[in-house]
């Protein structure tokens, strides 16, 4: 992991917008519109080429990246000072966001942890398709893990996903560590890999998506509702992206009553217990059972 949080986004003496990744072109396409600013407020910038470097540690590499001139700083609130952004994720998600050293975690519950308040719904035995409902946790447990994961993945999504930022977040789980990439994806990319980890290590996987159409459909005589994760188009238009997508299902329409009241929303939920159609081994559907509103979290980009 590269010791660089870079800028993602600068803008030219014209007004162009430009990402780290025409930084490594020849030519830039910036190069002839200088000066160049910051792509979240007016603070004056300069850009690096990716390299290799040594350091104690062995040999690190340095994304290419803009980052602030020397003696100047972002203004109060730029999208892009980031570690103002991750101090204000763990201030204001304090006991499930925490600062260790340069690294933020994500404190997470024993999510299979019974509690007695849990509604008499979460304990339904009646049938096959209660029992596949996956709620364990506490609301108040819950709640403040699901918001604090969906700041860091909104902040990351700003970032573009950028692997020197994800690198900073990390989730603890029974007293060990992964690495934000392994717990937290995009549903709209190929989650085969990190649901294959999240099985064999056993800890959760947290997904984000875009919210879907709810559909009523049925199991036998019980109807139930689901929601499939938009996906954009393969590239040339054929079909939908590679890999499973990912899909939420509920006995009961309320769970969904967050995407109901803004459809264009992102949503993100954490579990133990995605599940694999027709098999674990070879999904092409990764589901998750919830039967609350609050086991899943929703924001606007």
């Amino acid at each position: 992991m590269s010791e660089v949080v870079g800028i993602p986004v600068a803008i030219d003496s014209r007004g162009t917008r430009h990402g780290r990744d025409t930084i490594d072109e020849t030519p830039r396409p910036f190069d002839g519109r200088l000066p160049l600013h910051c792509g979240g407020c007016p603070a004056p910038v300069s850009s690096r080429r990716g390299h290799q470097r040594r350091s104690e540690g062995g040999t690190i590499s340095v994304s290419p990246h803009f980052f602030l001139k020397p003696g100047t700083e972002h203004d109060p609130g730029c999208p892009f000072d980031f570690r103002a952004r991750a101090n204000e994720i763990a201030r204001n998600h304090r006991g499930a966001v925490q600062r260790a050293g340069d690294y933020y975690e994500l404190l997470l519950p024993d999510l299979n942890q019974q509690t007695p308040s849990e509604p008499a719904t979460t304990r339904r035995q009646s049938s096959s398709i209660y029992r596949e409902i996956s709620t364990d946790t506490s609301r108040s447990k819950l709640i403040p893990v699901l918001n604090g994961a969906a700041r860091i993945a909104a902040l990351l999504r700003n970032y573009q996903d950028d692997e020197e930022a994800a690198g900073r977040f990390q989730a603890r789980h029974q007293g060990s560590t992964i690495a934000w990439k392994d717990f937290c994806v995009d549903a709209q990319t190929d989650i085969t890999a990190a649901f294959h980890r999240s099985l064999a290590h056993g800890y959760p996987l947290a997904v984000h998506g875009l919210a879907g159409t709810i559909e009523t459909k049925s199991k036998g005589e019980q109807p139930y509702f689901e929601m499939r994760t938009r996906r954009p188009p393969r590239q040339g238009g054929q079909g939908s992206s590679a890999g499973p997508r990912a899909v939420l299902r509920s006995a009961t329409r309320d769970s969904f009553r967050a995407i109901d009241a803004a459809p264009d929303r992102r949503w993100l939920a954490i579990s133990e217990r995605w599940r694999g159609y027709p098999s674990n081994e070879s999904p092409r559907l990764i589901n998750l059972w919830i039967n609350q509103w609050w086991q899943l979290t929703t924001w606007r980009d």
